[in-house]
């Protein structure tokens, strides 16, 4: 095209001899003499600053499309003129708020107040952006739909050539679930808290996964004397256990798992296999006292199911293993009582039948005599009284008597302690006159005389 006689422009990249480039913007000028080309000028102007800051620009501008794009997706984004008017705003905006932008341009920021926010709030935002500060804080808006929406506010002035404020720029991210989670862990925080203060008949306990105390409640310091400043963040639960008890069960324990288990871990070790473990300990209170407790020791798991604590609760329990040490004296009292009865009855027996075989024996040598018939049917027990009285009194149960510690036969004469069965199928007795129905058990009523039987 030079050689034709047409001039030629053209921006190259000039290699330098130390490695580095130069942009050039070179001007191919035709020489023409009488129509005719004979040759051609190369004229080359250094832009190398110009295309730098060429490429600085579109970089620039790269940056700030990724900018504002990324605003569109992820912020909320308005401006406002200096009056608090709202220019503009983005579909972000309009979607979390529940407006179409017709509905916002144009209008005040006070079309989304929820009064939430006092009026010293307000002034105190103003006062910033107005002298030319930026202002970040959390605000609380409310929705087409009335709901309350929270964004995280960042607030920026935006001036002109001649420093005057010409609009305000609002940058807000939703924050609404973040805290409705704080309201809701704010919450749970408050009940737990008020568990712990309430539950003054036990201590809860709990440790980080070192072992290291990060709870000890109102309960926990009634019970062992310690304050939750001496024992959160300082001390690990060993120092409450009595150390014999722990080497006993760190051995139990290591047996079991055919590994070494102690310190810490002997509390620890079963609840991380099955959850929890409930054991007898003994605690050392502050001032070098005992008490007897029930502790449950519990695993403390977070959502990957890592361990993240422990918890132990533990009961105070003497007073019941003060009972349970009451109750077995008194079984063994009972058992030897009972063993005590057994004998002493053994014995009376014995005593009773003495003074009976006498009167056995008396009427036996009685009914060898010549007696009259109604003298035999005193002493004969047999045919004639059983066919009259159909009964089966197999026994006489004696009631205490009021004298005679023990029992003695003379003469006929007997005196009865107190109460037995005496067992009197195979006995021969004087025959009765009996009503009708009688019970099985005849019933000799306490007497303060011996009782006389006639032979």
């Amino acid at each position: 095209a030079v050689l034709r006689g047409e001039r030629q422009t053209f921006e190259r990249t000039l290699s330098r001899t130390d490695g580095g480039v130069r942009y050039g913007l070179v001007y191919y000028l035709p020489e023409i003499t009488e129509d005719e080309v004979q040759g051609f000028y190369v004229l080359v102007n250094d832009i190398s600053e110009v295309v730098e800051s060429r490429q600085k620009l579109a970089s620039a501008l790269r940056e700030n499309d990724s900018l504002i794009q990324t605003i569109n997706q992820q912020l909320l984004f308005s401006t406002t003129d200096v009056n608090g008017i709202i220019i503009d705003i983005n579909d972000n905006f309009c979607r979390t708020f529940g407006y179409q932008r017709e509905e916002l341009i144009g209008r005040s920021h006070q079309i989304l107040n929820s009064g939430a926010h006092s009026v010293e709030f307000w002034s105190e935002l103003w006062a910033a952006i107005s002298a030319g500060r930026s202002w970040r804080g959390e605000m609380c808006s409310r929705a087409k739909d009335g709901s309350v929406r929270w964004m995280d506010s960042v607030l920026v002035p935006l001036t002109g050539d001649d420093g005057a404020i010409e609009r305000y720029l609002a940058l807000r991210i939703d924050i609404t679930d973040r805290k409705l989670a704080e309201a809701e862990r704010a919450r749970s925080n408050l009940l737990l808290n008020s568990v712990l203060a309430a539950a003054t008949e036990f201590s809860i306990i709990a440790t980080d996964p070192t072992g290291l105390i990060v709870i000890f409640n109102a309960g926990s310091e009634r019970m062992l004397g310690y304050t939750a400043a001496e024992m959160v963040g300082v001390q690990t639960p060993a120092v409450l256990h009595l150390p014999a008890e722990v080497v006993d069960r760190g051995r139990a324990l290591s047996a079991e798992f055919g590994q070494p288990v102690e310190g810490f871990r002997v509390f620890v070790q079963r609840p991380e296999i099955d959850g929890s473990e409930t054991r007898d300990w003994t605690y050392i209170r502050k001032d070098g006292s005992r008490l007897q407790v029930s502790l449950v020791v519990t695993t403390i798991r977070d959502e990957q199911g890592q361990i993240s604590g422990y918890l132990g609760v533990a009961q105070d329990i003497s007073r019941r293993k003060e009972i349970e040490e009451q109750t077995l004296l008194a079984r063994r009292a009972a058992e030897e009582a009972s063993a005590a009865k057994g004998q002493f009855l053994a014995n009376m027996s014995h005593e009773i039948r003495t003074p009976m075989n006498a009167v056995i024996g008396m009427t036996e040598l009685a009914l060898g005599t010549e007696l009259t018939r109604e003298q035999r049917g005193y002493l004969d027990p047999g045919a004639d009284v059983q066919a009259d009285f159909p009964f089966a009194a197999r026994s006489i149960s004696i009631m205490p008597l009021k004298s005679a510690p023990s029992c003695m036969a003379t003469a006929g004469v007997v005196s009865v302690p107190s109460t037995l069965d005496v067992d009197v199928s195979s006995m021969r007795v004087p025959a009765v006159t009996l009503p009708d129905s009688v019970p099985s058990t005849v019933t000799v009523e306490p007497c303060t005389s011996a009782l006389t039987v006639p032979c």
